[in-house]
């Protein structure tokens, strides 16, 4: 349970005299000068600027130090409408929840009226530039473009384009507290993508530069462009134009340059960008590479600890492929999603069939061969290889077949569900009919279920399943677990008609559902809900599984509040034990691990086991901070079960000062009347009556 805080005091603003004001990295004037406050924010420095906004690097002192990107919408950019977008985006932006997507932290009106945001601090560097200082080969490029790949995904299924992706929106750290160097040893490589939607919120045009939040660096956008983008301004993109733009980092990742040359793209104005983007194919990556000049191409191959030669070959065997897929002029013949082009990659370094390869016999036998070298030579026999190349290539055509349909429902149904969600929230666009600003999260839900009964989805059953079981997470999330409840029980009744026996789904719904009902204090009712998601798990994913850890930590959660601490003792060690052989990945597998830690700390304290579950307690604590470096529900969640441990070890000075930072945090997150606010207030009155 995350615990809670008060509000930190507002420091004293300054306001500057009409002529003073700080200077723009390109020379401009601005209003904000350094030592302004923007509410509980002080301004520190200008880190960049673009066409609608200003970045600040700008600090928080109270509770604690905490150093933020603060982005200021521009004078003139602030009119009412404007504002109101901006505010819709900045709570469709609050849904998101993934390790290598910036966090928006904080929101909202300067007194002037300009709207701003407050943005987690990256200190990293340009993907491109982070590689290339670190030396990275081409495998290692390409496992860390997959970790992009997932959080665009994520994105997208949370109905969000980002429709800006290129480097200087795809940084790179490995942790430090300057910029990143690159160097290989400098620490684990953590992608981090940022200005997910702000681009959308403000509408920019074709010309005009982005907002950036990258020191010392203004990247315009037509590089990046896709073709649709280019042609419509903008106005008719769905999610494969992030599929071309991650195309686009691909192409320059691999190849060290643009697919068009910025020069050359530019030089024929507004009309020749459109007509280059929309009618020209980049030259072939492998032809890139071949065609550099001397000093060029000694450059570019150091920077992947390779030669030339041997990079354009392996380029021109497949790799290539993949890329020049994602950039097809016609977005129908693209990835279509961004999760198909990670799957694909992830083929490539495993040594299989790509969904980017031609689709001839001759490709699949020879890929097959390859694989299975040793079989093939043992079966022999020119007939017999023929007939199982033959099978093999049918049955991989028909399977590749399958899953891009399969793909293609789950892009149409996430789009469906991201329209849905954005009409839901624009009920707090004062410029849109009926709209009103005093809108809430939850009341827009609550407007978007009365949508859903009215008859919206009913002949998509699937996709009004996921928006249920999406607006109650959103709703349960905002403190109202009992109407989070109902549409939980609706979404996994949905599943079961649908999907008969054993499903990937319905094992998510049991888990939801349990996990309300858990909430609610109703663990009798959880129990046996979690127990069969646990079991339809195991036998849908044999072996090692992150939705098989993941139920086996939620039994055991349940488990130890039905006091059973010696079965929930078993259960979090078999999940920790089961998330750290699917490996800590600097994000979201290190974020489980911190999970399990913590609940096996804190069933060791109930079992008196003191020492051991401070040990743990710690470990989690450390562990969730270098992952997220901000205010989330995971650290003051931490903060209050090592506030408890500490009170229970007779130090209840070090417990009430953890608790505050709990609940100040938990205040911070929840602006309003929340469960967790209100166990914050009380565990510090506990401590503060024990303290006289």
């Amino acid at each position: 349970m995350p615990q809670g805080d008060s509000e930190s005091s507002r420091p004293t603003r300054v306001t500057p005299p009409a002529s003073a004001g700080a200077l723009l990295p390109g020379g401009g004037l601005i209003g904000e000068q350094p030592g302004d406050w923007i509410g509980t924010y002080k301004l520190l420095e200008v880190l960049g600027e673009g066409g609608f906004g200003v970045v600040w690097l700008a600090e928080r002192r109270e509770p604690m130090v905490q150093r933020v990107a603060l982005k200021i919408i521009k004078p003139g950019m602030d009119s009412r409408a404007v504002i109101a977008r901006f505010e819709q985006e900045r709570q469709a932006l609050a849904v998101m929840d993934h390790p290598n997507i910036a966090k928006v932290l904080d929101g909202g009106v300067t007194p002037a009226g300009r709207p701003y945001f407050v943005m987690e601090l990256v200190r990293g560097r340009p993907i491109t530039e982070f590689c290339d200082r670190g030396c990275f080969t081409n495998a290692q490029r390409l496992g860390l473009f997959v970790s992009v790949c997932g959080a665009v995904q994520h994105a997208h299924m949370k109905g969000i384009i980002h429709r800006d992706l290129k480097p200087s929106n795809i940084l790179v750290t490995t942790g430090g507290d300057e910029q990143d160097s690159g160097a290989p040893g400098a620490g684990e490589a953590v992608v981090k993508v940022i200005d997910f939607g702000v681009a959308k919120a403000i509408g920019h045009a074709l010309t005009e530069k982005t907002i950036f939040t990258q020191s010392g660096q203004i990247i315009g956008t037509p590089e990046y462009m896709s073709p649709e983008q280019a042609r419509t301004g903008d106005l008719d993109v769905d999610t494969r134009t992030d599929v071309y733009s991650l195309g686009v980092v691909l192409y320059e990742l691999l190849c060290g340059a643009l697919p068009f040359d910025s020069a050359s793209l530019r030089d024929g104005g507004h009309a020749g960008i459109q007509r280059i983007i929309r009618e020209v194919d980049p030259p072939r990556p492998s032809t890139r590479v071949a065609t550099m000049d001397r000093d060029s191409g000694t450059a570019f191959a150091t920077a992947r600890r390779s030669s030339r030669e041997v990079i354009a070959r392996d380029l021109r065997r497949e790799l290539e492929w993949i890329p020049l897929k994602a950039m097809r002029k016609d977005r129908r013949e693209r990835y279509a999603t961004p999760r198909d082009l990670g799957d694909d990659i992830r083929r490539y370094l495993n040594g299989e069939a790509l969904e980017a390869g031609p689709e001839s016999a001759t490709y699949r036998t020879r890929k097959f061969v390859r694989r299975h070298r040793g079989r093939v030579i043992a079966a022999a026999g020119g007939v017999l290889l023929c007939a199982l190349a033959f099978g093999v290539t049918l049955d991989q055509r028909n399977r590749a077949l399958a899953h891009a349909a399969a793909e293609t429902r789950a892009r149409l149904r996430a789009e469906a569900i991201g329209r849905f969600v954005t009409t839901a929230l624009q009920s707090g666009d004062p410029s849109s009919e009926g709209g009103s600003q005093q809108t809430t999260i939850l009341q827009a839900m609550e407007n978007a279920v009365r949508d859903i009964d009215a008859g919206r989805f009913a002949d998509d059953p699937e996709s009004q399943a996921s928006l249920l079981d999406t607006i109650s997470t959103i709703i349960s999330n905002n403190g109202d677990d009992v109407k989070a409840e109902a549409l939980s029980v609706r979404a996994l009744e949905i599943r079961r008609r649908l999907f008969k026996g054993d499903h990937a789904e319905v094992a998510e719904s049991l888990n939801n559902v349990a996990s309300v009902r858990d909430s609610l204090g109703r663990h009798a009712e959880a129990e046996p809900l979690y127990l069969q998601a646990l079991e339809m798990r195991q036998r849908l994913f044999k072996g090692d599984h992150a939705d098989v850890a993941t139920s086996l930590n939620n039994l055991g959660s349940v488990r130890e509040s039905l006091g059973n601490h010696g079965e929930a003792e078993r259960l979090y060690t078999l999940a920790l034990a089961m998330f750290r052989r699917l490996g800590g990945d600097g994000g979201a597998g290190d974020s489980n691990i911190a999970g399990c830690l913590s609940n096996l700390a804190h069933v060791r304290e109930a079992m008196g086991r003191l020492d051991e579950a401070e040990t743990l307690s710690l470990e989690a604590l450390e562990m969730m901070r270098r992952i997220y470096g901000a205010d989330r529900p995971e650290i003051a969640t931490s903060l209050n079960n090592l506030a408890h441990l500490r009170s229970a070890m007779g130090r209840p000075g070090e417990a009430e000062a953890l608790y505050q930072q709990s609940l100040e945090m938990t205040r911070r997150l929840y602006k309003a009347d929340h469960p967790d606010i209100v166990m914050c207030l009380h565990n510090l009155a506990k401590v503060k009556a024990s303290l006289g």
